[in-house]
């Protein structure tokens, strides 16, 4: 399986974005769970769970020791999922999992088939996928997708900045996932992923202090 390109002089860039992407997510789900306490609100848990998987799954899938495993497995679409470094696919695992319950917090169900279903179909392409990398990001490409479309249209109803800054959180990881897919073209693509990427953490971030500030 290809890794990222990634130009050399990002290396070290890239572990500041990789650190900063771990705080913020972290950030958020501890704000989330106050916000939580304050309202108990199920939507407000759910979104403090779903960031802190993803903020686990960066804690390790843009590692130098992750990219390093990807870029000995053998290339090609791979006969089992387990042929395989198995640390990507339990980090996609956390990551996919975070995106589903974030797309059902947004559809405002808590039936557990809902996000479930949209997990398996994920994790089933993804082990399917010629390059498993690309298709974790072609995936979560789709469910940010219907996410941001969700947010768009209620904040063209009901326009106010908690509901600005949310969709452009949820608009940056749809960019940022969606540039990813194209990492392998050139050294730009991962750039621009991360750094739109993590412009969507830290409006999430701001949208929870600004919620905790009234």
């Amino acid at each position: 399986m290809d890794g990222y390109r990634i130009a050399e002089s990002f290396f070290f860039y890239n572990d500041i974005f990789n650190a900063l992407s771990i705080l913020v997510s972290f950030a958020i789900s501890w704000l989330a769970f106050r916000v939580y306490r304050l309202t108990k609100q199920r939507k407000t848990v759910m979104f403090s769970l779903a960031f802190l998987l993803i903020g686990i799954s960066y804690c390790f899938l843009f590692s130098p020791f992750i990219l390093h495993l990807m870029s000995e497995a053998p290339p090609g679409p791979p006969p089992l999922p387990f042929s395989l470094p198995m640390p990507f696919f339990i980090l996609s695992v956390l990551y996919l999992v975070g995106v589903a319950l974030l797309l059902s917090t947004t559809l405002k169900t808590w039936q557990v088939s809902i996000p479930l279903t949209l997990f398996l179909l994920s994790a089933v392409g993804l082990f399917m996928a010629p390059n498993p990398l690309i298709g974790l990001h072609v995936f979560s490409t789709v469910l940010f997708a219907f996410i941001t479309l969700h947010y768009l249209i209620n904040y063209l109803k009901h326009k106010d900045v908690s509901r600005l800054t949310v969709f452009i959180g949820f608009l940056c990881l749809l960019v940022g996932n969606a540039v990813l897919i194209f990492t392998r073209r050139d050294t730009l693509f991962f750039t621009l992923g991360r750094i739109v990427e993590l412009g969507g953490y830290i409006a999430f971030l701001i949208d929870l202090l600004l919620v905790l500030r009234r």
